[in-house]
């Protein structure tokens, strides 16, 4: 079996002991291939790694990112074809979207010990950096509905102490989730932990007093004073929120670039416009103004628009020539 590739906390890959993986360029490109899974295109690569580069430069680029990824012993078998890349080895990512396909929530949970690659980061490249904090948050955002389901399931069975401590570990991922230490103040005091329960509501307040010079909701605290009184509601009268579904694009591989295909769609509507402006067609051209003025430079890889701008500046130096 290949060997498993980590990227939940501090990327890592089990072959089998596990090796920590740098932040290093040809890293970043395996790390993104393993995340897609399938078949990558090199302009989505383009995309991603290189918005503002020529296109030359990027391929150029790519390639020798590419041939430094594949003298890594752990990935020699990325898979190379003229247009699009591959490498799918086992991954923790992988194996956490499984489970929530199937509903295996408690599984789900054991998976997602960390953020999405705590401890990268990619300042230098923008869009590198906007998807993986949008993937990052996607997949925290699932992890936390995942963990409020299997509590539910572990409650309802009468699972107090269990469902605590499941509620307990989402906690120590987002402190001032309110909702979250209400539930679990409620199931670790059902499940015999009284006083934990009120140390983790002063906790909370003194946080949330301390960072956002608030006071918790006033739910929050009337659970606190039932807890401190011993007179809490019976467990039906569960405060566990009930999780909304699971997004579909979180459980299945999503695409490169959460823009990726607006991306190819502008592009496509400056190919016409260069075209247009080349050939000078009539009816083109009368949309070519509204068309560009709509869009940003940031919107499109930067040897497209680069492009484009050249056309545009050779026609009205032509026409001012005239």
């Amino acid at each position: 079996m290949p060997p498993l590739l980590r990227r939940f906390g501090n990327p890592s890959i089990e072959r089998p002991q596990r090796l920590e993986l740098p932040a290093h360029r040809p890293v970043w490109l395996l790390v993104v291939l393993a995340y897609r899974g399938t078949w990558v295109s090199r302009d989505e690569l383009l995309a991603l790694f290189w918005p503002a580069s020529d296109e030359s430069s990027a391929r150029h680029a790519l390639r020798l990112w590419l041939s430094r990824a594949k003298s890594l012993p752990w990935a020699t078998d990325v898979e190379i074809e003229r247009q699009r890349l591959r490498w799918a080895p086992p991954t923790d990512v992988a194996a956490f979207r499984t489970a929530l396909g199937s509903a295996d929530w408690g599984v789900a949970v054991a998976w997602h010990r960390a953020p999405l690659l705590a401890g990268f980061s990619a300042p230098d490249t923008p869009s590198l950096d906007e998807w993986l904090h949008s993937e990052r948050e996607a997949l925290q955002a699932a992890a936390r509905q995942a963990g409020l389901k299997a509590a539910r399931q572990l409650a309802d069975r009468g699972e107090h102490d269990a469902a605590a401590t499941m509620l307990r570990e989402l906690l120590a991922q987002d402190p001032l989730a309110e909702d979250v230490l209400a539930a679990y103040m409620q199931q670790a005091s059902l499940g015999g932990r009284r006083d934990e329960a009120l140390r983790h509501y002063q906790r909370f307040a003194e946080a949330l007093r301390g960072e956002l010079g608030a006071v918790p909701l006033t739910g929050t605290q009337q659970l606190a004073a039932a807890i401190e009184r011993a007179d809490l509601p019976p467990a039906e009268a569960s405060v566990l929120p009930l999780p909304p579904s699971i997004p579909a694009e979180v459980t299945h591989p999503p695409t490169l670039v959460g823009r990726a295909e607006a991306v190819r769609r502008v592009c496509a509507r400056v190919r016409i416009a260069i075209a247009a402006l080349r050939h000078g067609d009539p009816a083109q051209r009368a949309q070519v103004d509204g068309v560009i003025g709509r869009l940003r430079p940031t919107a499109v890889p930067g040897y497209v628009w680069r492009e484009f701008e050249a056309v545009r500046q050779s026609l009205a130096l032509g026409a001012a020539e005239a």
